[in-house]
């Protein structure tokens, strides 16, 4: 099976693009098409930070990590189906990757002959949508995260792997995040080794009976306040 892979991306700096840009470089997989949409400020909605994960590095705009790698960057809204279409039809693309993307139209994943990845920091479908660390709290779900193919509804789909992630007594809530987001690259080395190895994925349906919805600063506050506990539960030591 041949894979020619197009990344889902955001047109701005980015941590997240950057990792998985780089996971696929250092894979050997090159042909590698970029389509980054512009950003829109969304009405509605909490993106309010309540804490700040550790970040490490630093790390360039994708568009310049394309130049370097020789990978096609277009700028193109992930809604804009009739220009995708012919993108990926001119770039012979049959598998997308996620790396920072609003909600897919149905019709836009449908041009994926092998589908669209995901990575969530959680367990699916009980940590689904935006708030997915929050909803770990409050629903004292044990840590972890997961890659999966999409469908049209949110993080919901086929679950292709799930990836434990190791906590500690000692952590702050900043260092689970950011374990959380580590194990989402590492996730993302294991599917590039499948590209590479041009592996059928063998998956599971996630059964997604209801969507968690966006949380208020007053709802996360109280999430987080059950993080000792948690961790009680969790922790490795």
């Amino acid at each position: 099976m041949k894979y020619n892979v197009a990344v889902f991306s955001y047109d701005s700096l980015h941590r997240k693009t950057y990792d998985i840009l780089i996971s696929l470089y250092l894979s050997g997989i090159d042909n590698v098409l970029v389509v980054a949409a512009p950003l829109v400020k969304l009405k509605g909605v909490n993106t309010d930070k309540l804490f700040t994960p550790v970040t490490y590095g630093e790390y360039e705009h994708p568009k310049d990590i394309c130049k370097r790698f020789n990978y096609q960057y277009v700028v193109c809204p992930h809604d804009n189906f009739p220009k995708l279409k012919d993108i990926f039809n001119t770039h012979g693309t049959n598998i997308a990757i996620i790396s920072g993307a609003r909600i897919l139209r149905k019709d836009v994943v449908s041009l994926m002959e092998y589908g669209v990845i995901n990575y969530h920091p959680g367990v699916l479908p009980e940590t689904s949508g935006l708030d997915s660390l929050y909803w770990m709290l409050e629903n004292s779900v044990k840590p972890s995260v997961t890659c999966h193919f999409i469908d049209h509804k949110v993080d919901a789909g086929f679950l292709i792997k799930e990836q434990n992630v190791e906590i500690n007594n000692s952590d702050t809530i900043e260092i689970v995040a950011h374990k959380m987001y580590i194990s989402q690259i590492v996730l993302h080395k294991y599917i590039c080794h499948n590209i590479v190895k041009g592996n059928e994925f063998e998956v599971t349906p996630i059964l997604r009976l209801k969507k968690n919805k966006q949380m208020n600063n007053s709802q996360k506050l109280n999430a987080l306040s059950k993080f000792v506990l948690w961790k009680d539960i969790y922790a490795s030591n």
